[in-house]
């Protein structure tokens, strides 16, 4: 699509009072998981903490035994861009720390 082309869809989405059903002006690149991994990043970054695949598996209630899990979505999160490590304190994964990606 052109501009010309996007101009009227534009104009036309602006003219709609809210979101429908059938509508939504927000696109979702992520996955739900993914999200609440950012927003628990974030979350902990504000309050002075970072977060850590032990701080993540108890938001998400998880066991001991998810660790393997947790380490994957954070892996993901970090491929999409959403977190980034956090290397100030150590390098080791074992001990890992994250930040939000705008941190």
């Amino acid at each position: 699509m052109n501009t010309a082309d996007l101009t009227p869809l534009l104009d036309r989405l602006r003219a709609e009072p809210r979101e429908s059903e059938w509508l939504e002006f927000k696109a979702n690149r992520y996955e739900p998981r993914a999200i609440g991994e950012y927003q628990h990043c974030c979350l902990m970054y504000v309050t002075n903490q970072r977060m850590s695949n032990q701080s993540l598996r108890l938001r998400f209630g998880l066991g001991e035994d998810k660790t393997v899990v947790t380490s994957q979505v954070i892996g993901a999160a970090k491929e999409a861009g959403l977190i980034k490590a956090d290397e100030s304190e150590t390098t080791s994964t074992r001990y890992a720390r994250y930040l939000p990606f705008w941190a």
